[in-house]
């Protein structure tokens, strides 16, 4: 490995860290003048990353390969870090080795790829000299100087203490393991050891955080000797890791992919939203977070951020067309049995009893075996969906629906009712709900058409019975009466 150490804080961050996406000013530091550079590592075997940034709380160069027995121990004189403080309580920290700087992220999160390592291994595990480093986050969702170097998916510091096996001992740690799937003993001679001096690493691990898309954000990187001044530890970050992610739109609440077709049903309403911006721009117009979708097309979305050297957050596009639509279903009834006439090899079905749903009832077909009214709703695999109008069996025998006409039909307010029966035939008309309850009653006095007003009654199903008073013949309808508007 070789090492070119600077102090010149910008220098470092932009040829070892940034990478694409991510825009940075105002950069600082306390660096020293030995301890913070560019590393490139091609042909150094079994370490993972060729190049990058490293700071150390030492002298850079005592990171080359030395003998096992030789500690790399240089105190620089450096102050240490009130914010490294805050994560060894009880203890305070010397040589401190600082970068930061603000930026703004052309992506919905930031990640990169680190790792730790020290000479404080294994001799002074679990021990007050718990060499400390963090990555600090300050601005929008975050409480100043957020730590974010912690173990994945967890709330625990990645430090010597957190991520061991076992010490404090001079040599090979004995155990008992502390997150060992994350630790790297270059003291064990049956590992393929690296060829450095640390006593031992972390792996590579990648942290990733949450940011809003071209918001202003403070990072600070820093490492430090807890205790005493002595004993070096190192972070490495792989060169231009620290990128933008993607800025994924969401469809109703599912993460969408570059150039997604989405499918939306007839009639509905598509939720498009965008993680958190500094701004938000649809190609609609629109300047909201998320964007109601009723018509097929391209939607786009960017961010941008003009007091942040013009930072600009580019969305994936996405295009919305229709779904295949389903036709109303129409339920028939014969041999005791419903059927629906709407049938496909990938529809859903599911049918219901006075708007009850009925158990295990998913084929295009139920037995009847209830008086009520039966309704059966169809899912196509776009989750397109329809439900039929109520069939009531009520008990009456229904005659044949053409020879009793309603219009307008369902009814709702006042419909014509045209009767089968001769000019001078004298009909009684009943109506009767699903259950068998008489709830109407009037007299056609010889005319074949009239006025029927449903004002007071309940929406749903009924029976009409209409009875020629002159030749006691009798037919029977259904009528169905919707919520007065």
């Amino acid at each position: 490995m070789s090492v070119t150490v600077s102090n010149n804080a910008t220098q470092i961050i932009n040829t070892g860290l940034l990478g694409p996406g991510i825009t940075a000013i105002n950069v600082t530091g306390q660096v020293g003048t030995i301890s913070a550079g560019i590393f490139n590592a091609p042909s150094v075997s079994n370490f993972p990353f060729s190049n990058g940034m490293v700071l150390s709380t030492g002298q850079l160069s005592s990171v080359m390969p030395s003998t096992p027995s030789f500690h790399s121990s240089t105190s620089v004189g450096l102050p240490g870090d009130a914010t490294l403080d805050n994560l060894v309580i009880g203890s305070s920290t010397q040589d401190a080795i600082v970068l930061e700087f603000d930026f703004a992220c052309a992506g919905d999160s930031v990640k990169f790829d680190f790792i730790f390592a020290s000479e404080e291994y294994n001799d002074y595990v679990n021990t007050p000299f718990n060499d400390v480093f963090g990555f600090f986050v300050t601005g929008p969702g975050y409480s100043p100087n957020t730590n974010v170097a912690l173990l994945p998916g967890t709330t625990t510091p990645i430090t010597i203490n957190n991520v061991n096996n076992g010490g404090p001992t001079a040599g090979v740690g004995q155990g008992p393991c502390m997150n060992c799937a994350y630790f790297f003993d270059n003291l064990d001679t049956l590992n393929n050891t690296i060829n450095l001096s640390p006593d031992a690493f972390t792996v590579p691990i990648e942290i990733k955080f949450p940011v809003q898309a071209c918001g202003q954000y403070h990072f600070k990187i820093a490492i430090a000797d807890v205790s005493d001044g002595i004993f070096d530890s190192w972070v490495f970050i792989k060169q231009q890791s620290y990128t933008a992610c993607p800025l994924q739109l969401m469809a109703n609440n599912v993460f969408t992919n570059h150039n997604d077709t989405l499918r939306m049903c007839h009639g509905n309403t598509m939720i498009l939203t965008c993680p958190d911006a500094a701004t938000y721009n649809w190609s609609t117009g629109a300047t909201t977070k998320s964007i109601n979708v009723t018509q097929p097309g391209l939607y786009q979305m960017f961010a941008v951020n003009p007091q942040f050297s013009g930072c600009f957050a580019w969305a994936n596009d996405l295009v919305v067309v229709w779904a295949d639509s389903i036709p109303v279903p129409d339920i028939i009834f014969n041999n005791d049995t419903l059927y629906t006439t709407t049938t496909a090899p990938n529809y859903n079905y599911m049918w219901s009893l006075n708007n009850n749903l009925i158990p295990g009832a998913t084929q295009p077909f139920i037995p009847a075996t209830q008086q009520g009214c039966y309704t059966v709703s169809i899912t196509n695999p776009d989750g397109c969906d329809e439900t039929s109008v109520p069939y009531c069996l009520t008990g009456l025998n229904e005659s044949s629906l053409s020879q009793v006409l309603i219009k307008p039909h369902p009814v709702t307010g006042v419909s014509a009712i045209t009767i089968p029966f001769e000019q001078s035939s004298n009909a009684l008309i009943q109506v009767f709900d699903i259950f068998g309850k008489k709830v109407r009653e009037l007299n056609t006095n010889g005319d074949r058409e009239i006025y029927f007003n449903s004002n007071g009654m309940a929406a749903g199903m009924y029976i009409l019975h209409i009875k020629d008073i002159n030749t006691s013949r009798v037919v029977n309808r259904r009528m169905l009466v919707n919520p007065a508007e």
